[in-house]
């Protein structure tokens, strides 16, 4: 099987191509360093998406018994799949909660009966400081 000759634009080996590996050779590459921008308050858009993530996640937390604002941002903050939660991103999943009904799947049966149904779950305060996952 006889190989196609490579083009003379493309060939780095003739002179007639733009990256002839002789150029490169004369040529002194001078790296210009990139500007990273120093700027610490960016900060994740509170989208209705991920306010209605972080409600769900709130609500399978105070569920499982972390049922104050700090028990939930340590729980929250060891989860790996949703990085680093601030504060203010956790209050708006709160508030969120709070206010909507949060569709939480549960599976029912086994083998071929199996089905998913819909739970949907508010959140409301026991007390000033003390949360509770509602069925509604």
């Amino acid at each position: 099987m006889e190989m196609i000759p490579i083009p003379a634009f493309l060939d780095r080996r003739n002179p007639e191509c733009k990256l002839y590996i002789g150029n490169q050779m004369s040529v002194i590459v001078k790296k210009v360093p990139e500007i990273v921008s120093t700027n610490q308050n960016t900060q994740r858009a509170l989208t209705n998406t991920f306010k209605s993530k972080m409600a769900y996640e709130v609500i399978q937390y105070v569920r499982r018994g972390f049922d104050t604002f700090g028990k939930l941002r340590k729980a929250i903050s060891a989860v790996l799949h949703l990085g680093a939660i601030s504060d203010r991103e956790l209050k708006a999943g709160i508030r969120y909660a709070l206010v909507n009904r949060i569709p939480v799947p549960k599976v029912i049966g086994r083998g071929k009966s199996r089905q998913t149904t819909v739970r949907y779950f508010t959140l409301a305060k026991k007390s000033s400081k003390i949360y509770e996952a509602v069925e509604v």
